[in-house]
């Protein structure tokens, strides 16, 4: 038996029986004069989804216009153990949680770090990895960047709109000149370096790697003391707490049959880009 049958097996029975712990708690009456997403999926079979283009968690082939990654492959395991499709629509940064508020759609799915500021209007899955906020800055400059450093006054700091380096610089880099960029690309935020139009660039730690990896005439920073630690997980919309418990459910089925560890063998093409969380037994 695979391990896609084995953990298919046991999905909707386990949630089921979770699932009427959840019908007796007052969050769970809060929403009565709604319908669950949860419910809405067994009923119409489908997952109205978002994803952020955000390689290897979700990449989209230029002529196709086919999605594949990480968490596509992770998802689409759910919905064929759940017997449901998923249909998709592209969204940004910047404006995932503004479409998770206006109904388009029920899920972003390109792998997201839960923030203060996006809890407000958002709920969280449990990690599913975890990455550090780290950047990258001029290969030739041989002084060491720290914390301390990136208060110059007058820093030119790239970031992307929407992204945690944006939320990190906004919040604690008063004094320096930020670069914001309207774009779904974080790497956009690496060019600037690159291109010398800013001294370094924030975000998250798989694109700087990744980029550093690629331009030598920059380098990563932050890497293995990263600013800040996220949980990389999946958001929903604020208020149905099924949908949450549902995608827990199936993430700990996959963690347990292998199917995560396989995806990781596909996608971690370095060992420091992301901490995978710990097994229930180690």
């Amino acid at each position: 038996m695979t391990k896609q049958r084995w953990w298919g097996i046991w999905f909707w029975p386990c949630f089921a029986a979770t699932s009427i712990l959840l019908q007796s708690c007052s969050t769970r009456e809060s929403i009565s004069n709604s319908v669950s997403v949860v419910d809405e999926i067994r009923s119409t079979h489908k997952l109205r989804a978002a994803y952020v283009v955000y390689p290897p968690f979700v990449m989209k082939d230029a002529n196709s216009g086919k999605l594949s990654g990480y968490f596509i492959d992770l998802m689409s395991q759910i919905a064929d153990a759940g017997q449901f499709s998923i249909d998709y629509q592209e969204a940004t940064w910047g404006t995932m949680i503004a479409g998770l508020e206006g109904k388009r759609y029920d899920v972003v799915v390109s792998g997201i770090f839960p923030t203060i500021p996006r809890s407000f209007s958002a709920d969280f899955g449990k990690p599913i990895m975890y990455i550090g906020l780290s950047g990258v800055a001029p290969s030739g400059q041989a002084d060491q960047w720290t914390e301390a450093r990136l208060q110059t006054p007058g820093l030119r700091v790239a970031v992307i709109n929407g992204e945690v380096g944006y939320e990190y610089a906004k919040r604690y880099l008063t004094k320096a000149k930020l670069t914001v960029i309207d774009s779904a690309d974080i790497s956009r935020a690496a060019v600037e370096v690159s291109e010398r139009r800013a001294d370094v660039a924030l975000a998250e730690g798989i694109t700087m790697v990744n980029f550093a990896a690629h331009n030598p005439q920059v380098k990563a920073i932050f890497v293995d003391h990263p600013l800040e630690v996220f949980g990389c997980t999946l958001m929903v919309r604020r208020g149905d707490p099924d949908l949450v418990h549902f995608l827990d459910t199936g993430i700990d089925l996959l963690q347990t049959s292998g199917v995560l560890s396989d995806l990781d063998k596909i996608y971690k093409s370095r060992p420091d880009l992301w901490r995978d969380r710990p097994l229930p037994w180690k």
